[in-house]
């Protein structure tokens, strides 16, 4: 298998590069595995599995996209396939990410529902959590990045926040650390999602201020256990 990276120099670029090659594929199938959970939860019948699908469906599209951009097959030599992969540089989703889906119209709050932030620079996990958080009555705002998660705890004061360890601006670890370090703001339940699980992981986010560390894709029962656990 080749590799070519036009117009692109080697180390630290490179590094970087492959970094985010694999943060955006963990971002498109970690929503999709989340969606099988729903399904499996809900028997597929229903709305909130009707949406879900829609939204598996599009990341789907996403990935045949992004596979059919950096994969090109051709013929070999003795019969066999060649696959040349084109690494291409990162491109900023800045333009095309939904920053604000409070803007969107919501329901009605119901009794005993909390207020819950969502903080994931992937636009799909967001628009999978707000679905299902939504579907339970729970009022929710999603935050793309660590920079503007504390602005956003001092105004939509947060039960809880569902935060990614890896986000542009500021990791997860540092937003845990400023948050508790805030005097006088309400605290709110702080709990990490991520695609690592390991204890080492843990303990970072222990000492970080998290409360609770949960793995991703999020199961759907014990989230919903963890959330009425929260006084409202």
């Amino acid at each position: 298998m080749h590799t070519e990276r036009p117009d692109a120099s080697e180390g630290k670029e490179r590094h970087e590069f492959l970094g985010q090659l694999a943060h955006d594929v963990r971002n498109l199938l970690g929503p999709i595995d989340q969606g099988l959970h729903i399904l499996a939860m809900t028997g597929g019948d229903g709305p909130l599995a009707a949406e879900t699908r829609e939204v598996m469906s599009r990341q789907v599209r996403a990935l045949l996209r992004l596979f059919d951009e950096l994969v090109r097959a051709s013929d070999g030599p003795a019969g066999w396939s060649e696959l040349t992969a084109r690494l291409r540089p990162p491109v900023s989703r800045t333009d095309t990410r939904r920053t604000d889906p409070a803007s969107a119209e919501k329901p009605a709050a119901a009794p005993g529902s909390r207020r819950v932030l969502v903080v994931d620079d992937s636009e799909t996990v967001s628009e999978m959590l707000v679905v299902l958080l939504e579907r339970w009555g729970h009022q929710v705002r999603v935050v793309p990045d660590g920079p503007g998660v504390l602005g956003a705890v001092q105004a939509f004061r947060p039960h809880l926040v569902l935060c990614d360890l890896e986000l542009p601006g500021m990791d997860g670890y540092e937003v845990a650390r400023q948050v508790r370090g805030q005097e006088g703001l309400s605290q709110p339940r702080l709990v990490a999602l991520t695609a690592h699980a390991r204890e080492e992981d843990r303990r970072r986010c222990r000492e970080a201020g998290f409360d609770q560390h949960m793995a991703k894709p999020v199961e759907a029962e014990p989230l919903k256990a963890l959330i009425a656990s929260i006084p409202a």
